[in-house]
């Protein structure tokens, strides 16, 4: 247990879990409450519910999410050479 542990084998996360983790890296290292609706509106096209984006928590900061920016466009060009 304790070697599987070590190494991050025994961690299970669900789609909207990995989903949400994806997107905090996309959103600048915001972490937003994930959610499946935008709205909800009646047939005539008036919206009842609008579900707005709730940040949760800031995951990374901004001057690592810049930094890794950085870092990966640099490789990308070695790369190209």
């Amino acid at each position: 247990m304790l070697v599987t542990n070590a190494f991050w084998q025994n961690f299970t996360i669900n789609m909207i879990q990995m989903t949400a983790a994806f997107s905090s890296i996309i959103n600048g290292g915001n972490y937003y409450e994930p959610h499946m609706v935008k709205q909800i509106t009646k047939e005539n096209g008036e919206v009842i519910i609008n579900y707005s984006r709730a940040l949760v928590k800031e995951t990374v900061t901004k001057e690592i999410m810049i930094t890794t920016v950085i870092i990966k466009r640099r490789k990308k060009k070695e790369e190209r050479k």
